[in-house]
């Protein structure tokens, strides 16, 4: 979509209105990430403002709705209705749609395609998902900031309370742990193929039992991917047992000791573990 502003003055605004936005700039493009600039399937970013040979207008792609198949109807006139764009497209990321863990889009297994979503079809489709019963799910807070980079743990339990399987990772805020999961649980209880770890989810709450979702612990954009691989290795989550739903052993550096100034987040998390398991 074009809009009548330079890329000078789309800096200023969202500079002004968005200062969680981190932009990241090159020749050819500003680009947007929310809270730190992160690339790849865990990607940040929210908005791309590139140039185009008049200087004082911009082409602007938004990232999470092109993503999730979403068509905004119209153009983006002007300074307030980019604000506006901008804004939904950070409410949508939070939400966990798509997912920002690289799962797919809520309902994007069943619509392929931006066209099949744009169709009726496509429409009552996301529609019925939307409306899935999201299973039970329990949740444990802690004293965990609900608003800041963290550290989720699912437990699969059996209907007698052992563990069955473990998974740990990292989001942005708790929408993704204590909302999001539940959801795509229930498109995978609805046949929507998921994520082996949305499957597992789904396989327990078909069986009768328990999924527990804990907060463990925040953790700054500098060391959030440490302290994920950490966890990830002393919560026993990634390898070949069937008990271990992590596919890669986290994105942090690996076959490494535990930095020492993460030591007291790993020990205090590790100690709380103990305290909730008697």
């Amino acid at each position: 979509m074009k809009i009548d502003l330079s890329r000078q003055a789309i800096r200023n605004l969202i500079a002004q209105k968005f200062p969680r936005l981190k932009r990241d700039s090159n020749d050819l493009r500003d680009a947007y990430f929310l809270d730190f600039v992160r690339r790849g399937k865990n990607s940040t970013r929210i908005v791309r403002v590139l140039p185009t040979g008049n200087a004082d207008v911009c082409q602007v792609k938004l990232s999470v709705s092109s993503l999730a198949g979403v068509v905004r109807p119209g153009e983006i006139l002007d300074a307030e209705q980019l604000a506006e764009a901008v804004a939904e497209e950070i409410l949508r990321f939070e939400e966990g749609v798509p997912g920002d863990d690289g799962d797919e889009v809520f309902g994007s297994s069943v619509i392929e395609s931006t066209k099949d979503a744009k169709s009726p079809a496509g429409t009552a489709q996301r529609r019925a998902l939307s409306k899935l019963q999201v299973p039970a799910f329990e949740y444990r807070t802690d004293d965990v900031d609900c608003l800041r980079g963290l550290i989720y743990f699912f437990e699969i339990l059996s209907a007698d309370g052992v563990q069955v399987s473990s998974y740990v990772g990292q989001s942005l805020n708790s929408n993704r742990p204590l909302q999001h999961y539940a959801k795509r649980t229930a498109q995978v209880l609805a046949g929507v193929k998921g994520r082996p770890v949305h499957e597992a989810l789904g396989d327990a709450i078909r069986a009768g039992g328990r999924v527990v979702c804990t907060l463990l612990c925040n953790a700054a954009p500098h060391e959030i991917d440490e302290v994920e691989t950490a966890l990830i290795r002393e919560l026993d989550c990634h390898g070949p047992g069937m008990h271990q739903l992590n596919r890669q052993p986290g994105p942090g550096p690996h076959g490494r000791p535990t930095p020492e100034r993460l030591l007291p987040i790993i020990a205090r998390v590790l100690e709380r573990r103990r305290c909730q398991k008697g």
